[in-house]
């Protein structure tokens, strides 16, 4: 029994191969070949079976095959070529019981194991150096069999972490803001947010019970003896939080347990602060905060000392607060506890809030508070009240930007500090600056910036400029958008701001920056500079302009100080990149205009470096200083 074996690259090449045995003549006998079974293998796994044209040369190679006396195999497995190659005696297809003369089509090896009785233990049994066509044997068969089922563990272990970190991101993002609001008032009240977190995630299921889920409760959602219906998150924590700072006892557990030593702060005017925490709690920030500055104006001993905003008291003693804010939320919650129980006008809040101290005999103190009306605490609220209402936006700010939470500080990269701080020296808009400098440079990715630190051409008159630094380049870039706005497709009038660049440096320092970032000598550009401008010509003090620069024959007008002192620097730059000794240039051509007291001054400027530049501000670098002969 001879056995053919074809391997294809695409399922084209099986009708392509098929048709040449059908095609001559026309007739499915005039076919002749010697082998007895033809395997077709395809390389890259299953053939289309679904096409008419596959269909039609199947159903003619069937009747092809039949009267031959021939079975046809298509297979995309490469262990039935072994078998059928390595047990000819195996596949008698004159014997009704075997494989019968057809097209027989065969998914893989567990089919030919299952469907032709080949047995494991009979496989094993082979002789292990017959070989297929392709090359494979059994042994070789059973290490991919090994291999595989390793590959297919590994697999599902590695879909099993990653549907476990799906299910971690899933359940993450489920109780993110319980863990932001935890966090802000367990900073806010000094407990430590991790047990926290763990208390309140027990008493709610981990924060799926249907209770919290639908109604916000949180326990016993009790406030000053009083339920309270919460109707946030934010709420119903803030509560739970501050009730565990109160009396954490009934979370079985003790201040001492939870306090941690850390403070809370915030930037928020203490108006601020009313604000967002009345709209958390559904108050009138107005009046919350009316009477927080009736009773202390925000200057008082108490508030001062004890963070108590309005005499609050607990039981018989005057309450400290560990901080301003947590004064604020129980002075609300007073409010909250009035709102409960009808108790919404000043007035009425007054009868219980700052009573007349006078009592009829046989009267509880119930009915002296409701009798007695301090009319001037009544007077001042009011009156605080209705100036807070007319200053309202001043005073408590659109609530929706205003937040509690600490100001995480934005990580800028070097490209967005250089860019900002050269569009502010050279007042033009940051953010079109920078949208330019990206584009150019594939966002600072592009390998001419990442490896030389290259921004477009880099040149100055037409010479390309070597920098040694990322600032150097972006100083170089954004000269360059000032001076040539037209070449970015800008207009000048569309990038400049106008806004004028106010520097804590000194004179002496802006030339020293300017000249270490330009490789350049700063006690050259110094001396330059005091020179000619002496810091108060009516050139520099009008046009900033240190040294009489001209640019195509005009005087030129700097935006700032900063401006000038670069273009002074970048001329002395280009003397360089020309293969010059800017010094010797420089001094030969001032004393060549009868101006002697260059030398005297460098030399000045050498001797007394540290006074004139700092220490700090400053480092030379190789081939800047110059040694005046």
């Amino acid at each position: 029994m001879k056995v053919q074996v074809k391997v294809l690259e695409k399922n084209d090449d099986i009708i392509t191969l098929l048709e040449e045995w059908l095609t001559i003549n026309n007739s499915q006998k005039s076919v002749k070949t010697n082998d007895d079974i033809l395997v077709f293998l395809e390389k890259h796994g299953k053939f289309n079976l679904d096409t008419e044209e596959f269909d039609s040369t199947l159903l003619r190679l069937e009747k092809w095959a039949k009267a031959n006396k021939k079975i046809i195999l298509l297979t995309s497995s490469a262990i039935f070529c072994v078998c059928i190659s390595s047990l000819p005696f195996y596949f008698n297809y004159t014997s009704n019981d075997k494989i019968e003369p057809g097209i027989h089509y065969v998914e893989g090896a567990e089919n030919i194991i299952e469907d032709y009785n080949l047995k494991h233990n009979n496989l094993k049994s082979l002789e292990k150096k017959v070989t297929s066509p392709l090359g494979i044997t059994l042994d070789d068969y059973q290490k991919m069999k090994e291999k595989a089922f390793v590959e297919q563990m590994n697999l599902e272990e590695e879909n099993r972490k990653k549907l476990e970190e799906e299910m971690n991101l899933l359940e993450e993002e489920r109780v993110k803001e319980e863990k932001i609001y935890i966090k802000l008032y367990s900073d806010i009240y000094g407990l430590d947010y991790e047990k926290v977190y763990q208390i309140l995630s027990d008493i709610t299921d981990n924060f799926k019970d249907e209770n919290y889920i639908n109604n916000y409760v949180i326990g016993e959602s009790m406030m000053k003896n009083k339920y309270v219906t919460c109707t946030s998150k934010e709420m119903a924590i803030l509560i739970a939080v501050r009730n565990l700072y109160l009396n954490s006892s009934l979370y079985n557990s003790s201040y001492e347990n939870l306090k941690i030593e850390k403070e809370y702060t915030t930037e928020l005017s203490y108006s601020y602060q009313i604000s967002y925490i009345t709209n958390v709690l559904g108050l009138d920030s107005a009046l919350s905060y009316a009477i927080c500055k009736s009773e202390c104006n925000f200057n008082s001993t108490m508030f001062r000392n004890k963070n108590n905003p309005g005499g609050i008291k607990f039981g018989d003693t005057f309450a400290t607060f560990p901080n301003k804010t947590a004064g604020f939320i129980e002075q609300s919650l007073i409010l909250l506890s009035y709102k409960i129980s009808g108790r919404e006008t000043i007035e009425s809040i007054g009868k219980i809030y700052a009573p007349v101290p006078t009592k009829k005999e046989n009267e509880s103190e119930e009915e002296a508070r409701e009798r007695n009306l301090n009319s001037q605490w009544v007077s001042n609220v009011t009156s605080i009240y209705n100036s807070a209402l007319n200053q309202y936006e001043e005073l408590f700010g659109d609530v929706s930007t205003i937040s509690l939470l600490p100001q995480e500080e934005k990580v800028i990269t070097e490209e967005e500090f250089y860019i900002k701080e050269y569009s502010d020296i050279y007042g033009l808009d940051y953010e079109k600056v920078y949208q330019i400098l990206s584009d150019i440079t594939d966002n600072f990715k592009d390998e001419n910036y990442v490896n030389n630190y290259v921004i477009g051409n880099s040149k100055l008159n037409g010479r390309l400029v070597i920098c040694h630094s990322k600032e150097m380049a972006i100083l170089l870039a954004l000269r360059n958008i000032y001076f040539y706005p037209e070449q970015y497709g800008y207009s000048s009038f569309e990038l400049k701001t106008n806004t004028p660049y106010k520097s804590d440096l000194d004179y002496a320092k802006q030339i020293a920056h300017a000249s270490n970032v330009l490789d350049v000598d700063p006690v050259l550009n110094y001396a330059i500079c005091k020179l000619k401008s002496n810091f108060n010509s009516p050139m520099f003090l009008v046009k900033h302009n240190p040294n009489n620069i001209r640019l195509s024959g005009n005087y030129v007008t700097f935006p700032s100080p900063m401006a000038g002192f670069i273009e002074e620097a970048i001329q002395l730059l280009e003397s360089k990149l020309d293969g010059k000794n800017p010094l010797q240039e420089i001094k030969n051509d001032l004393e060549f205009n009868g101006i002697s007291e260059f030398t005297s001054i460098y030399q000045y400027v050498m001797k007394n470096y540290t006074d004139i530049f700092g220490e700090e501000e400053i480092t030379l670098g190789y081939e800047k200083l110059y040694v005046l002969e």
